[in-house]
């Protein structure tokens, strides 16, 4: 079974959690042996979504929306994840993204 780490802020948009949990997920998959998959509970566009956002297509037909569709219809499985997720280093780190339609140039 998996392990959950949260960093949280009560500072929106000045805490420094989204530096802290990409560093804390790149670090633990590169040191560790373990497939680490990291993502964040804000409904919308974030910075964590700019920066690691590898493709369009998984916008429109992953993220963490493609997730609650599979959830929705009871056909999500353990092993269909990694087709929601954006790889970036392979086989050690993925970032699930929000998944929701907003124009991501608007992050600053």
């Amino acid at each position: 079974m998996g392990s959950l780490i949260v960093t949280w802020s009560p500072i929106a948009g000045q805490g420094g959690s989204s530096t802290l949990t990409s560093s804390l997920a790149s670090i633990m998959a590169l040191e560790t042996t373990r497939k680490v998959l990291f993502t964040h509970a804000k409904p919308s566009k974030t910075v964590l979504d700019k920066l690691y956002r590898t493709s369009d297509t998984s916008l429109m037909r992953g993220g963490m929306e493609g997730l609650e569709r599979l959830v929705k219809s009871k056909m999500l499985k353990p092993e269909s994840i990694p087709d929601y997720t954006d790889t970036i280093y392979i086989g050690k780190l993925d970032y699930l993204q929000s998944g929701y339609n907003d124009e991501l140039n608007e992050v600053e």
